[in-house]
């Protein structure tokens, strides 16, 4: 038996190669920058004015977000004040009007509340920051997630 060989072919091979880049942040990298400001004269410049209006626009409304927290914050904690005080000051005023035991009841139950709201708050915050760090550590090393 003899050996054959593969027949010469006239077709031609023919390949298609792509890239891919990828860039993390607002701004592309000074390459691609540059390549596009060679097609587009002008485009960079416009590219970083448009990014700076956009900065100068989200850090504007951060500070509108910032002060109006610390509006409620103060607003919450004049609120809870008075509440506080509200039920405290009827317990000394019943007690102060010759009902001494109702008085106290109701002074202690007002503080068993202040009591029971701030160890819940603190229990919750408590979570909340473990959940934080969880998330944070999960988006460090992908690897951690359950």
């Amino acid at each position: 038996m003899g050996r054959t060989w593969p027949q010469e072919s006239t077709q031609s091979l023919e390949y298609f190669q792509a890239t891919l880049t990828a860039y993390r942040g607002p701004l592309p990298p000074v390459e691609m920058l540059r390549d596009i400001d060679a097609l587009v004269p002008g485009s960079a410049e416009r590219s970083l004015a448009l990014f700076e209006d956009q900065s100068r626009h989200r850090m504007v409304l951060e500070k509108r977000v910032v002060t109006w927290d610390i509006v409620q914050s103060v607003l919450g904690l004049i609120a809870a004040t008075i509440i506080a005080l509200a039920p405290i000051g009827g317990g000394v005023y019943i007690a102060a009007s010759g009902y001494s035991v109702a008085g106290i009841a109701a002074i202690i139950t007002a503080l068993g509340a202040l009591a029971g709201t701030f160890v819940y708050g603190t229990k919750s915050r408590k979570e909340e920051r473990t959940q934080k760090a969880r998330r944070q550590n999960e988006l460090r090393d992908p690897s951690r997630r359950q």
